[in-house]
């Protein structure tokens, strides 16, 4: 699924790469909008076809397979490699023009960029410049990669003693704890946020409706050395 200002480039994309996906799509935009709107996308048609949302995404999910989509053949396109010179700009408007872009601000890597991007950066290790973080008791990261290498530099730094907590229970925190080097992550459901997520998609399109509240709360979990055992892929065992 994709809004419909996406259609003639992923057209283009799929024949490429020989992918015949079956796409449903919204009006654009989503980001942003209110709820009462992104409703009223979903109870709506699909603004390419005219179609009503929710049947052709049934239909998409349910309908036979085609020969087409069983014998996908890649189209040849030779798009130009190099572009003439121009403003800053006007590149700009070239690259949104053909949809060689997903919208996101284009930084164009001009002498000066990619200049002060081959310069050194400075060193900017946590203890670096005489920070021994003499005081320190713990560290709480915002994720488990960041927490797994804040172990690794207090480990490179030769500090012990220090408490290190992650957050996701992602399966190389949770072996790091039984390892003895973090101390503890707090996991995301993943798993079970993404079953209901699907539960409830279906009751929506079955019944019309989820029968579950609009925002809903998933408790996370404590995973430290005594429990770690019990937790397996974003999830309990």
């Amino acid at each position: 699924m994709a809004t419909a200002r996406f259609a003639d480039f992923l057209k283009l994309e799929l024949r490429t790469h020989g992918m015949p996906l079956r796409f449903t799509f919204t009006p654009h935009p989503l980001v942003g909008m209110p709820l009462s709107t992104l409703g009223q996308y979903v109870e709506g048609n699909n603004p390419l076809t005219g179609e009503p949302m929710m049947a052709s995404v049934i239909a998409a999910l349910t309908s036979p397979v085609t020969e087409e989509e069983t014998s996908p053949h890649l189209v040849s396109l030779k798009p130009p490699r190099l572009l003439a010179p121009d403003s800053e700009d006007n590149l700009r408007k070239l690259f949104y023009q053909n949809g060689w872009t997903d919208g996101l601000p284009i930084i164009l890597p001009t002498e000066e960029r990619v200049a002060a991007k081959l310069e050194p950066e400075p060193d900017r290790s946590l203890f670096k410049g005489g920070n021994d973080f003499t005081d320190i008791k713990g560290v709480i990261a915002g994720d488990d990669t960041m927490a797994l290498g804040a172990a690794a530099a207090l480990k490179a730094a030769g500090k012990k003693g220090i408490i290190v907590v992650g957050f996701d229970g992602s399966p190389d925190a949770i072996a790091s704890i039984k390892a003895g080097e973090i101390k503890a992550t707090v996991l995301q459901p993943a798993a079970r946020i993404a079953r209901l997520a699907v539960e409830q998609a279906d009751k929506q399109i079955k019944r019309g409706l989820s029968g579950t509240a609009e925002k809903q709360s998933i408790d996370c979990e404590l995973v430290t050395h005594e429990n770690a055992d019990q937790f397996g892929l974003f999830g309990r065992k």
